[in-house]
């Protein structure tokens, strides 16, 4: 969480200033924030002193600024005791969700669905596929004979058939084609696909893999 309020004549003079600066990162935590501190009027709120009604004493705080951080944040969600709640009735936290149907899983043949550690946004429809250690988001589609592991989908994806996902991020409107593999091989996916410094593998908004 980053909320910042600025008066707006203060905000333009800081950060023309510090855009003309070359030895600064141009962050507003490390570069913004730490410079107007001794120069003038700053206040802050200290959410890790923040009590939150049926949580833990300990408030989970993340910065998603890389792409790590925000696969690890999603895997945070899938741990055996999370270090928050999506179920806390006293402070709850609400998404998006429009009119759709309920998470569907049907096995196909001798693909048995297998589901674990996971989250199954509603509108998915799992046939026949394993799904570990994962997020998927609305309208995730995904075919027998798969295994996605350690993944976020962010919705409305189409995994064909006999493919095998592992640690990657796949944006908004992606089709993957039958037999496709990503996340094995990290020096191939490098030539195809832009990987994180941890080795997470992200497929962009629309992108259409696997198809001749």
């Amino acid at each position: 969480m980053g909320n910042y309020i600025f008066e707006a004549d203060v905000l333009a003079k800081e950060l023309t200033e510090d855009a003309e600066n070359d030895d600064s990162s141009h962050d507003f935590g490390k570069d913004i924030i730490p410079k107007l501190f001794p120069e003038g009027k700053v206040f802050v709120y200290d959410f890790t002193q923040n009590s939150i009604p049926g949580e833990k004493e300990n408030v989970y705080w993340r910065d998603v600024g890389t792409i790590d951080a925000y696969w690890e944040a999603h895997m945070d969600l899938l741990e055996e005791n999370p270090p928050f709640s999506l179920y806390n009735r006293q402070w709850p936290l609400h998404t998006y969700y429009p009119p759709l149907p309920p998470a569907t899983f049907t096995d196909a043949g001798d693909s048995k669905v297998k589901v674990t550690n996971s989250l199954i946004s509603a509108g998915s429809y799992i046939q026949g596929a394993q799904i570990h250690k994962s997020v998927l988001g609305f309208r995730s589609n995904i075919d027998n004979g798969t295994l996605i592991s350690e993944c976020v989908l962010l919705g409305d994806t189409k995994i064909g058939k006999n493919c095998r996902l592992r640690r990657c991020i796949i944006d908004k409107d992606v089709e993957i084609a039958e037999g496709t593999v990503i996340g094995e091989n990290i020096d191939l996916d490098r030539q195809r696909f832009d990987v994180s410094a941890d080795g997470i593998v992200t497929i962009p908004k629309g992108e259409r893999v696997g198809f001749e």
